[in-house]
């Protein structure tokens, strides 16, 4: 007489069921996909090879913005060629990278807070146009970065403000009566920011329009 049949599975009985049923389910899942890539073999390596080759040309390949130069960047170095906007730039994106600099002017403001000869504190408000020359945006780059007005104001016009406003006290930059004084000052910082635009192969547009003013800080 043959023995009895459990009513229910041990725990053991459950796990190695559940093993083998796993096993069961991954080999058929996986089974189907792997035969159809053995049997289009050439169908498949065709499609990977057009994909590899899509990525490698949409990240290759850098359209130049209209109004703008594009630089080529290599171990952090700007490659001396300019390319015109709109053109199709091809780079090696492992090694190079791409930055865009604006041709047209670039409108940049100045606030800084400086020290008179009295020891006490003037702010400076400037306003001014910046543009770079198309064949020496290499430099400009390497030396000023991407945002070249703005890195230009704090490198150059800094020195220039701390340096002649450090002559005069907190009464001869904002008193009414000192208003000749106030151009004189105004005009020197004018002539030394275009000797500067000068030197850096930038251009100071509406020169005329350049605004400066002095002011007591708010807080």
């Amino acid at each position: 007489m043959s023995a009895p049949v459990p009513a229910t599975l041990s725990r053991g009985q459950k796990l190695v069921l559940g093993t083998k049923i796993s096993r069961y389910l991954l080999a058929r899942t996986f089974q189907r996909p792997i035969y159809a890539i053995k049997r289009n073999r050439v169908n498949f390596l065709m499609f990977a090879s057009t994909v590899s080759v899509a990525a490698a040309c949409w990240f290759s390949v850098r359209r130049i913005s209209p109004g703008c130069v594009g630089l080529l960047i290599n171990d952090g170095k700007a490659q001396p060629h300019v390319f015109d906007g709109g053109m199709l730039l091809i780079t090696n994106p492992l090694r190079d990278s791409y930055v865009s600099m604006r041709l047209s002017p670039v409108l940049k403001r100045f606030i800084r807070t400086y020290k008179t000869v009295d020891g006490k504190d003037i702010e400076i408000h400037m306003r001014c146009a910046l543009k770079i020359k198309l064949h020496w945006a290499p430099e400009i780059w390497q030396t000023f970065g991407r945002d070249f007005g703005r890195g230009f104001l704090e490198k150059e016009f800094d020195l220039d403000a701390k340096d002649v406003l450090k002559k005069y006290t907190f009464i001869e930059l904002t008193h009414r009566r000192y208003a000749d004084l106030q151009m004189q000052i105004i005009e020197e910082l004018k002539e030394r920011i275009g000797d500067a635009c000068s030197f850096h192969h930038l251009e100071l547009k509406d020169a005329h329009e350049l605004e400066i003013e002095f002011r007591s800080p708010q807080f």
